[in-house]
């Protein structure tokens, strides 16, 4: 069954223990054949497939049989908002999600393929915020409120080995925020969240002797019960009605948990992952000059992570140090009626400290799908044909630069740098209310990566995922 959104690149494990490319057929079919156990590859498999197939083109993939989606979604969101005074508002957010999913995916095509597959049962989420919020004629703009949230999750994945585990989280709130004009052009936001979490994570054991010590073997029944805090601080300045200068530091959290799925052949006692923490420092200015002709919004930033969430090759979260620097720049042109040009551009020099490498070796690394350099830009042209109708006319372009996709990144694993073009045509109707659009995307028909999954040690490839190839059509819009 051919379809678009899997591709595979052959990838061995050397005697070294490094991942790479096979350098010709016949080390890769001594790969698959004694280091893997599988039957000799297909011909061609060494430069497009993996042990079991042979793949020429990266947009058609023999998913073999038994592979499916199949998933159930609703959810139901309701807000309030109730005036207490003129100047103090009451919101109320309940919202409520609910989800199923099944799902099979080849890892390495053929019929006789590894399969991935993830089978859920009810994944439920409910949560309710209430928010008080004041703002008055004076220098002081408030809000506070508190917050609930409960997600139940009940998941069996299939790799290899079934594993079954559920997870049922409560967490609560606390939260507020102060605006305060220490003077015309200067203000102060200060604000905090105050937070518990508790997780009750169960995982079901296959009781497997070679297994026996681990939640593979053993499954785990664990809880997680955690305070934690976030806060920001912020100054502005903003001199005219044209500029905003800012300055500011934030600490957020991103909340901790535990490992299930895929073979979690690991001690209970490390199925946990800490919370991360960000330590963000950002310094910034945007600014509208020459009547609007010329905005620009640009920043600098140090990010500085503390137990930051990395995912590890052993299908395990691990808890590591790490750290960003960057820059941002976003511009726009007016030179003309009608015509807008845009650009925007950032750089990041990403690291993650002392990556564990095994026999008490440590590494640093870049941060995964976290790009050095990234471009983009648009030339956009509308002008009226009738009078109140407009005939816009568009051009897109975008660059990012190699990224690694894993915490330990090998070199022919990263996703290389690419490139994309896209136009558009739009014209809106006399009345504004319907639009019709044409487009053509990618249309350098270019062939990039937008991620990519090491399953080298099982079945000698990556599992990739291309994006579409140059594709088009023709949209319909009205607005009632």
């Amino acid at each position: 069954m051919p379809g678009v959104g899997l591709s595979y690149s052959p990838q061995i494990v050397d005697g070294s223990g490094v991942i790479r490319s096979p350098v010709n057929e016949a080390e890769f079919v001594d790969y698959c054949v004694n280091t893997l156990g599988f039957p000799t590859p297909p011909s061609g498999a060494w430069q497009a497939g993996s042990c079991l197939v042979y793949q020429p083109n990266p947009y058609e993939s023999d998913y073999g049989t038994g592979t499916f989606f199949e998933e159930t979604y609703y959810g139901l969101t309701g807000t309030l908002d109730y005036e207490l005074s003129d100047s103090v508002t009451l919101t109320s957010i309940t919202d409520y999600q609910h989800a199923e999913m099944d799902y099979s995916a080849s890892l390495t095509g053929g019929v006789s393929g590894v399969l991935y597959q993830i089978f859920t049962g009810p994944q439920r989420q409910f949560s309710q915020e209430l928010r008080l919020s004041g703002d008055s004629s004076g220098p002081v703009r408030w809000q506070a409120g508190l917050y609930y949230l409960n997600i139940y999750h009940d998941v069996q994945t299939n790799f290899i080995f079934p594993v079954d585990y559920s997870l049922n989280a409560d967490s609560y709130a606390a939260f507020a925020q102060v605006d305060y004009d220490l003077s015309d052009v200067v203000t102060l936001t200060v604000g905090g969240r105050l937070m518990n979490d508790t997780k009750h994570f169960v995982s079901v054991g296959l009781g497997i002797p070679a297994f026996a010590g681990t939640v593979l073997g053993d499954g785990a029944d664990l809880t997680s019960d955690k305070w934690n805090w976030s806060g920001r601080a912020v100054l502005t300045y903003k001199p005219n009605s044209d500029m905003t200068i800012y300055a500011g530091v934030n600490r957020g959290v991103k909340g901790g948990g535990f490992d299930g799925g895929g073979i979690p052949a690991y001690p209970a006692s490390d199925a946990e992952y800490r919370s991360e923490t960000l330590y963000s420092y950002e310094v910034g200015v945007k600014a509208d000059l020459l009547d609007r002709v010329v905005s620009f919004d640009g920043s600098v930033f140090y990010y500085d992570y503390r137990d930051y969430q990395a995912f590890s090759g052993a299908n395990q979260t691990i808890n590591l140090d790490a750290e960003i620097f960057g820059a941002e720049l976003f511009v726009t042109l007016r030179p003309a009626r009608g015509l807008t040009l845009k650009g925007a551009v950032t750089y990041l020099d990403t690291k993650e400290k002392d990556v564990p490498l095994g026999g008490g070796l440590y590494g640093d690394f870049p941060i995964p799908q976290a790009p050095e350099w990234a471009l983009q830009g648009s030339i956009r042209y509308a002008t009226p044909v009738l009078g109140d109708d407009e005939l816009a006319l568009q051009f897109n372009a975008m660059y990012q630069s190699e990224t690694t996709v894993s915490a330990i990144p090998a070199q022919d694993q990263n996703i290389p740098a690419y490139h994309r073009f896209d136009v558009r045509a739009s014209y809106r109707l006399p009345g504004g209310r319907m639009t019709i659009s044409g487009f053509i995307n990618n249309l350098s028909d270019e062939l990039y990566y937008l991620n990519r999954i090491d399953f080298s040690g099982f079945t000698g490839s990556t599992v990739d995922t291309p994006d579409r190839p140059r594709w088009g059509g023709v949209s319909v819009s009205y607005n009632f």
